[in-house]
């Protein structure tokens, strides 16, 4: 992942992408919980974290970091579910 997506390397974890998630307020979805599952090698608990995910970019704006969260939940949808 941090190879195709090396903004995932400078998540510093504040949650400000979990605050703002429009989806998370109705289920379970958390980028910082999938990214979290992921160096824990547990790729299907981050696909489950991302999958009400309505792509709205509301993340991308909130992050200090300036990731660009959208490309990233793609990203980490596209390598963990051809698994």
């Amino acid at each position: 992942l941090a190879q195709m997506e090396p903004d995932v390397r400078i998540c510093m974890a504040c949650g400000s992408c979990t605050a703002v998630c429009t989806a998370g307020k109705f289920e379970p979805t958390s980028l910082r919980e999938a990214i979290e599952a992921i160096k824990n090698a547990n790729p299907d608990k981050a696909l489950q974290m991302l999958e009400s995910c309505q792509l709205c970019g509301k993340c991308s704006m909130v992050c200090p970091r300036g990731i660009n969260t959208r490309h990233l939940i793609l990203s980490i949808t596209k390598i963990y579910s051809e698994k």
